[in-house]
């Protein structure tokens, strides 16, 4: 996770119906699937990929650092990396990542389809 986020000018913005589904599918798995409802989306990555900065109110659960992953299947074939950061026990940053193109190159969440592997 790197922290290259720029503030959305509008300010903070709920999740779209598709990145709300990756994120509670990452975050049930972790046990923090209670932090996805008042969950908002505070920035966007600078260098124009998928990846979101997240906040939420929720109670703060144990302090932790980690990073939830999965293989997400896409529409037109292919794979790509989602991750779920966690930063002091609270959801933070959503990335999407395409590997074959690297950062940079949009993923629309809408075009995965499913998460496998997670990890």
């Amino acid at each position: 996770m790197t922290d290259v986020h720029v503030d959305l000018p509008a300010g903070p913005r709920e999740l779209t119906a598709d990145e709300r589904r990756l994120v509670t599918e990452l975050a049930q798995a972790a046990g923090l699937g209670d932090q996805v409802p008042g969950c908002r989306v505070t920035g966007a990555c600078a260098c124009g990929c998928a990846s979101i900065r997240l906040t939420t109110e929720s109670p703060l659960e144990p302090p932790s650092h980690r990073a939830l992953g999965a293989t997400g299947v896409r529409a037109e074939g292919g794979q790509v990396d989602v991750v779920l950061h966690v930063l002091s026990g609270r959801l933070a940053e959503l990335e999407v990542v395409d590997p074959e193109h690297g950062e940079g190159h949009r993923v629309d969440p809408a075009d995965v389809l499913e998460l496998t592997g997670l990890h």
